[in-house]
Formats: structure tokens, sequence, C-alpha cells
């Protein structure tokens, strides 16, 4: 989405909108990220298992679906604070990332 439309989507943010749905009146998908290309870098390394350190499933979903075998997972736990903890939560309850408070 870019970095201009990223500050756009801070903006929509700070007038109540969650993340998703500042990226959906932005016109972009929940996340428009592709993991092919660290798909194919494992690839290229002849890596074809890891462990995933991540909090979101689609990465998991993307490496698996480009023949990486993600024998585990393991979830980053960062500080809740008063200022992330609306976002951490929406990425919870919108993404199914693996937060433990939520």
């Amino acid at each position: 989405m870019g970095l201009v439309n990223k500050i756009r989507a801070y903006e929509l943010q700070e007038k109540g909108f969650d993340t998703f749905d500042a990226n959906r009146l932005l016109g972009f998908e929940d996340d428009e990220r592709d993991y092919q290309v660290a798909a194919r870098m494992f690839q290229l390394l002849g890596c074809t298992r890891v462990i995933l350190l991540s909090n979101n499933p689609s990465k998991f979903a993307a490496l698996s679906q480009a023949g990486i075998k993600v024998d585990g997972n393991i979830p980053i736990q960062a500080p809740v604070t008063a200022s992330n903890r609306g976002y951490l939560t929406t990425l919870a309850k919108r993404a199914g990332h693996y937060l433990e408070f939520v």
C-alpha cells in the first residue's frame, strides 16, 4: 500500500477506524503483503522446514502453501501498553494473531 497510504491509514485510525477498516476505506485488502519472496529465499537456501517466530497466521499459511514445512510457531509477546492495546486486540480478533492477553 506504500508509505503515503500507510500515513493516510494512520490518519483514519486517529479518527476512530481500526487498522482493517482504514485500509479498506482506502481501497486495500486487510493485508497486502506477499510472503512468496520469503518462501523463495528459503527454497534457494535449501531450507525446507522452519519454526516461525510470528503472531501472524497468514505467514504460517503462506509458507506452508509454498511448500515450506512449518514445524512450529513461537508467538512474539511484546509489552502491551495503553497506546497499543487497541491495535493488538484488533489484530487478534480480526486477523487471528496469537496474543495471550486477548
